[in-house]
């Protein structure tokens, strides 16, 4: 009786252990298959990397590279701060050059209230040829009409 007890003990035992082995391989191929994926992101990564960097460095034409410089800004924001000197192969802080479209300065409101003033008057046309519209004093130009 003794030894049937300890002959189920010892299946339980091999049973288990069996189980943890093949638990093991389970976790170790999974392990290797991350691995795998990773190394793969990291080198199509790199090789982006480089890519946008020749493409920068042969681009001619500045708007073009503008758009790689937003790209690889892009690129840094989601990453590390200097991902974006890395990918274009820069030294020091990248500037975005802005043009005076895209920077919008504030209008002084009365100084635009005067000029629609200006042009929305009537009186600034001419109706009758070779007459003055102006008269000059202490150098101040008036108008007549």
């Amino acid at each position: 009786m003794a030894m049937k007890t300890i002959d189920k003990y010892k299946m339980a035992i091999n049973n288990v252990r069996n189980k943890f082995y093949g638990a093991q391989k389970k976790y170790e191929q999974e392990i290797m298959k991350l691995q795998v994926e990773r190394d793969k992101l990291e080198t199509r990564q790199e090789l982006l990397d480089i890519l946008i960097c020749e493409v920068y460095s042969d681009c001619k034409i500045p708007t073009n590279k503008q758009l790689i410089k937003k790209l690889a800004i892009k690129i840094a924001e989601k990453t590390d701060k200097d991902a974006d000197r890395k990918l274009l192969g820069l030294h020091g802080q990248i500037r975005l050059r802005t043009t005076s479209k895209d920077v919008k300065r504030p209008i002084n409101e009365k100084i635009q209230s005067e000029i629609d003033h200006f042009f929305n008057r009537n009186d600034i046309t001419r109706y009758t040829s070779g007459k003055k519209e102006t008269r000059t004093r202490n150098k101040t130009k008036m108008q007549i009409r």
